[in-house]
């Protein structure tokens, strides 16, 4: 019986070992062919944007075409689920954000894939800063007014987001209970999605993610920007003030964004990619790309990212609690 047991070890070190040395091989070649990288947003909003520049850092790096595919809906949870489901060979990848591997859990009951079970975290790309903004024809133009306007025509004013469950959705939940006031959520498939309703008044405000979509609108006078929802505020716009110094003191939300990739992506392919969107992190070329839209470049190793999407996960359960909200 000891025999046996003995004979059992070996074996299954021996295959540990064929493991890692076939997985080793495997990175030495990677990538051969082009990768896929799925953006769970639709074209031309901040995780489209954020995206495009990971997919062009990967390139420059690894020498293979990267092939953005968007696939939106759910909130961002069809492509989050895309990529979970995916091979995990390294040539399906997946923008991980913090509507689906931090707010997803707990606002929605049932989930087709599990944040940290079903993805292979690779690393942070960046984190963006939020603003609130408004139609012209709207007659709020600060937050206090937005709220004044709010409590006095209650679930008469409605607001875009790019989607149930997403930054900009819960921004607007913990707004809505910290001032007391219901607003009514209409959700897009992405921020590009809903800037022409914006710019038409159809929608009179929006609680964006990001300066993506609306900064061009804003510098023009078509928009106006009320306010930031991240604790400081951004260079882009130095003059707009934020949520916290207009009356709501502790009032910070971001909205970040990482390169995953599904379970089971091998340790070498990973370092790999990891290593390729890191030091392009760095150039300056990419911190001016996204200085464009109010986002910072923010790397991670793939331990780091890994620690970062658990401690989202428990902080997003704790803020979903409490402003109450739901999946609709």
């Amino acid at each position: 019986m000891r025999l046996k047991h003995i004979l059992g070890i070996a074996t299954a070190a021996v295959a540990s070992a064929v493991i890692a040395s076939a997985g080793s091989a495997l990175a030495q070649g990677y990538p051969s062919r082009p990768i896929k990288l799925i953006v769970p947003f639709a074209a031309g909003g901040p995780t489209d944007v954020i995206g495009r520049a990971a997919g062009n850092l990967i390139t420059a790096s690894l020498g293979q075409p990267v092939i953005i595919e968007n696939r939106a809906g759910a909130g961002g949870n069809l492509g989050h689920d895309a990529v979970a489901k995916a091979a995990p060979d390294g040539y399906t990848l997946g923008i991980g954000t913090i509507a689906g591997l931090g707010i997803a859990p707990a606002l929605y009951a049932k989930l087709p894939f599990d944040p940290v079970r079903d993805f292979t975290p690779i690393g942070m790309v960046a984190v963006t800063t939020g603003v609130i903004v408004a139609s012209p024809s709207f007659p709020a133009s600060s937050l206090a007014e937005l709220i004044a306007y709010a409590r006095a025509n209650p679930e008469k004013l409605s607001y875009a987001t790019p989607g149930v469950g997403t930054v900009a959705h819960m921004a607007a939940e913990m707004l809505s209970s910290e001032a007391g006031v219901r607003m009514t959520h209409i959700p897009y498939k992405g921020a590009q999605l809903a800037l022409a309703d914006l710019l038409s008044g159809a929608v009179p405000v929006s609680f964006e993610s990001s300066f993506a979509t609306t900064a061009p609108s804003i510098k023009a006078g078509k928009l106006k920007a009320i306010a930031i929802t991240r604790k400081s505020r951004t260079p882009l716009m130095p003059d707009v003030p934020t949520v916290a110094e207009s009356g709501y003191p502790g009032f910070d939300i971001s909205a970040w964004f990482g390169l995953v990739g599904p379970a089971g992506l091998s340790a070498d392919i990973t370092a790999k990619l990891a290593d390729a969107i890191n030091k392009g992190l760095r150039s300056k070329e990419i911190i001016d790309r996204l200085a464009v839209i109010g986002a910072e470049p923010q790397a991670m190793t793939p331990e780091q990212f890994s620690t970062y999407i658990r401690a989202e996960l428990a902080r997003w359960a704790k803020v979903v609690k409490a402003s109450g909200a739901k999946a609709e």
